[in-house]
């Protein structure tokens, strides 16, 4: 009685089963049981990110492309910048396109504050984002980068001009800072 009522079912869901065996319908109803505990599970997950996406942008997060930046109304060091930003699942901005550093250029000008960034000079005197890659495509604002001893951290200024911000400062200057959020698989 019990296979002829799951047989009901999935022969609505899909006629091919109407022929099939028992073994073969009660087969089939636990792996549609199985793929519906699933995407259950998906759902809830989902669900979190989305709470989590939500309590981001109350927070004054904001999007552009896909990605989620704050500008931090705090000051701290570049270093305790990057730790501040790895707590909220971010890391120092690193800008991957003209198009993203002219967004971000003018979200600090119209701020009127300058903002940490995530790029260093190395010990070879290389500047580098904080994935490693090396920073080839710049923005230094006139006169930058300077020679100034221990100017190894690069913060966007809000005085500059064609989306030239950038100038290298001592790394222990309390400066507000710029996190940036890329999206979790699970966010597409």
């Amino acid at each position: 009685m019990a296979v002829d009522m799951i047989r009901t079912v999935l022969v609505g869901i899909d006629p091919v089963y109407i022929d099939k065996e028992d073994l073969e319908i009660l087969a089939a109803a636990q792996n549609i049981s199985e793929e519906m505990r699933y995407f259950a599970n998906k759902n809830d997950e989902l669900q979190k990110e989305i709470d989590i996406l939500i309590e981001n942008l109350n927070d004054g997060w904001v999007i552009y492309e896909r990605t989620l930046y704050w500008f931090s109304s705090e000051v701290a060091s570049w270093m305790d910048a990057q730790k501040n930003c790895e707590l909220e699942g971010a890391n120092l901005l690193s800008a991957e396109s003209v198009e993203e550093q002219l967004f971000v250029s003018t979200e600090v000008q119209n701020l009127k504050k300058v903002y940490w960034i995530g790029v260093f000079k190395d010990k070879g005197g290389t500047w580098k984002w904080l994935s490693g890659k090396i920073a080839s495509e710049t923005y230094w604002n006139y006169y930058e980068p300077n020679r100034e001893p221990n100017h190894d951290c690069i913060a966007m200024s809000f005085d500059c001009y064609y989306n030239k911000c950038w100038m290298a400062v001592k790394c222990d200057l309390p400066i507000n800072y710029v996190c940036k959020k890329v999206p979790k698989d699970t966010w597409l």
